[in-house]
């Protein structure tokens, strides 16, 4: 008995990750400490709060997250983060690249309009080729806060 219902679980699981692999939704996705900034000479201006980043520092600064996508074709990226004021920034924009590590695409820069508390934003789809990966690179005022990039 314990083997049927296993092998139930099994194909319920097989046939979920089916329907999700063919809708197009992404697994791919990272923490923003797990980035870096860009130059890497601003990196002091970045506080590590858990998985977030915060910057420190009294100017607009570039942090970017990426990760090697295993699933070929369209991506929607969202990204989660906190802009702390209307004067503060928080705009993204994401890029594949192929496995040559060249350009293939970006998406155009998104600004995050919602002021004050954590928030989702899409920042659009890009097209990833084959073998490829997808970056997110955030220009984020004093004291915004990125959390995570999902794609």
């Amino acid at each position: 008995m314990f083997q049927k219902s296993m092998l139930s679980v099994v194909m319920g699981a097989s046939a979920l990750a089916a329907c999700l692999l063919s809708s197009g939704v992404s697994y791919a996705g990272a923490t923003a400490s797990s980035g870096f900034a860009f130059p890497y000479a601003d990196q002091n201006c970045f506080a590590v709060g858990g998985g977030a980043v915060t910057n420190t520092c009294t100017t607009d600064k570039q942090w970017m997250v990426s990760d090697y996508i295993q699933v070929t074709g369209n991506h929607t990226v969202l990204v989660n983060g906190r802009r702390p004021s209307v004067s503060s920034t928080f705009a993204c924009a994401a890029c594949a690249t192929t496995k040559e590590g060249t350009f293939a695409n970006c998406t155009p820069t998104t600004t995050l309009n919602v002021v004050g508390v954590n928030t989702q934003l899409n920042i659009g789809t890009v097209n990833v080729p084959a073998f490829g990966s997808l970056y997110v690179s955030c220009t984020l005022g004093p004291n915004a806060l990125f959390g995570s990039a999902s794609f």
